[in-house]
C-alpha cells in the first residue's frame, strides 16, 4: 500500500503522489507541548536551550504544529549569536503564519549574511538537481569555497537532504520559495539548468572513465553507481524540465545513454519519450529500430 501524509492545509506537495495511486492522509501536528518538547530535544543536541517566555512564544508559533517548519525556525535560532536579542528575533520569524512568508525571510537572511548572488546560485543548483551533487560539485558550479559551503551546510541543516554524500533540496516548499526569491523568471531557471549540463559535460575524463556494467550492477546493489551514469541521468532530467525536445530526442537515442537510462531510470526514459512524441507525433518509436544495440553489453 502506497501513503502519502503531509502536515499543512496549504501544501500541495502531496498532489503527485496522490495522482500517482497513493493515499493522502492529513496528520494535525504538533500539539503546544509537543512543539515544547521537541524544541528542547533539538536545542540539546547544540547544549543550548530556552527559557519558559521562549518556549511560550515557540509554541504558540501557528507554524509549530509542523516538523519541518520548526526544525527550520529553531536551526535559525541555534545559528542566532545574540543571546540578549533572541526574543525579539523569534518574535520576528513567529509574526509569519504562512509557510512561504517563513521561507522567504530565512531566505533573506542567509543573503544578507553570505551574500545574494552566491546563495542564489548554490541553492538554485541544490533545488533544481534530480540525483543530487556531492560537495566537491557543488563548490565548482556554484564558484564558492570551502568554507562557505561550510557554513552554508550547517545554516541548511535542517532543510538540505544528503543523499549518501550527494547534496540537494527536496523540501517542495523551500524549493518554490527559492525560485520565488532567486529566480526572476523561468528563463533564469532554464540558464541555471544550462549551467548544470554544461558543468557535467565538461567533467570529460569522468564521463569517459570506464567501468564495466557489471560493476555498475555492484554499485548499484551499494546504492551508489558510477559518476558518468548519475551525470547523464541528470543531465537527462534537465532536458526534460527544460522542455528542449529536440535535444533531448538526440540525447536519448544515443545507444550507450539509452541503455544507461533504460538500466537505472526507466521512468525518466519513457516520461521523455512521450513527451517527444507529444511534441512531434512522427517521432516513433520505431526511431529506435535504427540503433545498433548489438553493439552494448548486457548485464
Amino acid at each position: 500500500m502506497k501513503v502519502v501524509l503531509s502536515f499543512s492545509a496549504s501544501s500541495t506537495a502531496y498532489l503527485p503522489f496522490v495522482q500517482n495511486g497513493y493515499a493522502h492522509f492529513q496528520l494535525n501536528g504538533f500539539s503546544q507541548a509537543d512543539a515544547k518538547s521537541f524544541s528542547k530535544q533539538y536545542l540539546s543536541t547544540y547544549s543550548k536551550a530556552l527559557s519558559a517566555q521562549q518556549e511560550d512564544i515557540l509554541a504558540s508559533w501557528v507554524l509549530a504544529k509542523q516538523p519541518r517548519c520548526l526544525s527550520v525556525l529553531l536551526n535559525e535560532l541555534v545559528s542566532f549569536g545574540q543571546y540578549d536579542a533572541l526574543n525579539e528575533y523569534m518574535r520576528g520569524y513567529c509574526r509569519l503564519n504562512e509557510v512561504g512568508q517563513f521561507y522567504d525571510s530565512v531566505l533573506r537572511r542567509l543573503s544578507a549574511d553570505y551574500g545574494s548572488e552566491e546563495i542564489g546560485r548554490t541553492l538554485l543548483m541544490l533545488s533544481l538537481t534530480l540525483e543530487g551533487f556531492t560537495e566537491d560539485e557543488v563548490k565548482s558550479m556554484a564558484d564558492i569555497n570551502q568554507i562557505l559551503w561550510s557554513q552554508l551546510r550547517v545554516e541548511m541543516s535542517s532543510w538540505l537532504t544528503n543523499k549518501g554524500g550527494r547534496y540537494c533540496i527536496g523540501d517542495t516548499q523551500m524549493v518554490e520559495a527559492i525560485e520565488r526569491y532567486f529566480a526572476q523568471d523561468d528563463e533564469c531557471i532554464d540558464d541555471s539548468r544550462h549551467e548544470i549540463i554544461s558543468a557535467l559535460l565538461d567533467e570529460e575524463e569522468i564521463l569517459s572513465h570506464p567501468l564495466t556494467f557489471a560493476d555498475y550492477n555492484y554499485r548499484m546493489k551499494q546504492f551508489c553507481y558510477h559518476d558518468s551514469y548519475r551525470y547523464k541521468v541528470e543531465i537527462t532530467y534537465q532536458c526534460y524540465k527544460m522542455q528542449e525536445w529536440d535535444i533531448l530526442k538526440d540525447w536519448i537515442c544515443d545507444v550507450e545513454i539509452f541503455e544507461i537510462l533504460y538500466r537505472t531510470n526507466r521512468s525518466l526514459l519513457e516520461d521523455s519519450w512521450k513527451a517527444i512524441m507529444n511534441d512531434n507525433p512522427e517521432v516513433t518509436p520505431e526511431v529506435y529500430a535504427e540503433l545498433d544495440f548489438d553493439e552494448i553489453d548486457s548485464f
